[in-house]
């Protein structure tokens, strides 16, 4: 397992072409969770427009509440010193 104090996040400038990295090391570690979606497959699953800036949010919210409460149940499992 790599060495606590080395861990570090990076916030990714992006300037029309050009871009640079900023990394910002970590004081305190806690698990990161991130969902990949493919929204315009999401929105044709569901029947919704793209135009339809209503329906569109209500697909991301839940989307949103799913990864929160997958992350609730992974909390019982994942000892909290990760």
């Amino acid at each position: 397992m790599p060495s606590r104090c080395c861990r570090k996040v990076a916030i990714i400038h992006i300037e029309e072409r050009d871009y640079w990295l900023e990394e910002i090391p970590l004081k305190t570690v806690r698990p990161f969770i991130m969902h990949d979606i493919d929204l315009a497959d999401e929105l044709e699953d569901a029947g919704i427009e793209v135009e339809d800036k209503s329906g569109v949010t209500k697909l991301l919210k839940s989307r949103v509440s799913a990864v929160s409460a997958w992350k609730q149940a992974a909390a019982d499992i994942v000892p909290a010193d990760l």
